[in-house]
C-alpha cells in the first residue's frame, strides 16, 4: 500500500513513523491532503512501521471519556450502563431527551421509503427480504437540531463530525426486522470500493433508540451469548465494527429482531475512519 503513494509522500510517512508520530496525526495530514482513500493511508502507514521494524501504537478508534459512568457535554448529562471491553459494546442512557425522540419521528415520519442494503456486487442500493422496513437520512449538519445531536456523539466519543455518514431514521412495523448481519463493509466484496472511497470502513455503529415497542424489537448480538439491548426512549447503544488493527470484527453480528407488537423507531449513525464525503 506505501506504493500507492506518491514518491515524496512515501518518504514523508516513512520519516515520521521513524520519529514516533502518532498513527492518527499522519493519518490525518494524508486525508487532508487527499493524497490517498483512509483505509488505503492506515494500510500504508502500517506498512511503513513494517519496514522500519517500528511498533505501531494502536490505530485510531473513538474513545468514551466519562467520568465514572457519567459524562455531561455542554450540560446535557448522559449515563453509560453497561459497557464491555471485547468487543467495545456500551449502552448510554438519555443520549437523547425525550423532546428530541418526538422530533426525530416528526422530521421524518412523512419522508420515509422503502428500506435498502447495499449490493454487494455493485456498491448501489437493494431491497432485500432480510431487512424489512422503511428509513429516509438526514444530511449532516442540515439544521441547528441535527447539529447539535451529532456534535454530542463526536463529543461524547472524541471522533469528529464529518466522520461520520449523516444520520438514518428507521421505522419498523409489525413484523418487521433486521436478521443477523454486519456494519462494517466487507474488503472482499467489490460493492465495498465504492463506499469506502467516501470515508473508509465503518468503524464503529451508534444506535438511538425513540420509542419502546409493545413486544420485541430489541438489538441481539448472536455471537455475545444472545446479549439482547432492549429499545428504550433515549437510550443509545454503542459498538466498534473492526478492532484495534482495523481489522472487521465478526463478533459485532447483530440483527434487529422482530417487532411483534406495536412499532419501533430508531436513529443510526455510522462512524467512518476519514471524512465521509459520500
Amino acid at each position: 500500500m506505501l506504493a500507492l503513494l506518491p514518491q515524496d509522500w512515501q518518504n514523508w510517512v516513512l520519516e515520521n513513523v521513524q520519529r514516533g508520530c502518532a498513527p492518527a496525526d499522519i493519518l490525518k495530514q494524508l486525508i487532508e491532503h487527499r493524497v490517498a482513500a483512509p483505509d488505503t493511508s492506515m494500510a500504508a502507514i502500517r506498512e511503513a512501521a513494517e519496514k522500519l521494524s517500528r511498533p505501531l501504537p494502536a490505530n485510531p478508534l473513538p474513545e468514551m471519556h466519562f467520568d465514572g459512568d457519567a459524562a455531561v457535554i455542554d450540560g446535557h448529562r448522559v449515563r453509560r450502563s453497561m459497557w464491555m471491553e471485547s468487543p467495545r459494546v456500551a449502552v448510554i442512557e438519555d443520549m437523547l431527551s425525550a423532546e428530541e425522540c418526538a422530533r426525530f419521528i416528526e422530521m421524518g415520519k412523512e419522508k420515509l421509503r422503502a428500506i435498502t442494503v447495499v449490493d454487494p456486487d455493485s456498491g448501489g442500493d437493494m431491497v432485500h427480504e432480510a431487512r424489512r422496513g422503511r428509513f429516509t437520512s438526514f444530511e449532516r449538519g442540515q439544521d441547528e437540531f441535527v447539529a447539535r445531536v451529532e456534535d454530542r456523539i463526536a463529543k461524547l466519543l472524541n471522533w469528529p463530525v464529518e466522520n461520520g455518514e449523516g444520520l438514518q431514521l428507521i421505522h419498523y412495523g409489525p413484523g418487521d426486522e433486521y436478521r443477523a448481519h454486519y456494519d462494517w463493509f466487507d474488503p472482499a466484496l467489490a460493492g465495498s470500493a465504492l463506499h469506502m472511497k467516501a470515508g473508509g470502513q465503518r468503524v464503529a455503529t451508534m444506535i438511538f433508540y425513540l420509542n419502546r415497542p409493545d413486544r420485541g424489537g430489541g438489538t441481539q448480538f448472536p455471537w455475545l451469548s444472545g446479549l439482547t439491548v432492549a429499545a428504550v426512549p433515549g437510550r443509545a447503544l454503542y459498538f466498534e465494527n473492526v478492532d484495534g488493527s482495523h481489522t472487521v470484527d465478526n463478533r459485532v453480528q447483530h440483527a434487529g429482531t422482530p417487532v411483534e407488537a406495536g412499532e419501533k423507531w430508531i436513529v443510526t449513525k455510522w462512524l467512518r475512519l476519514g471524512p465521509n464525503v459520500g
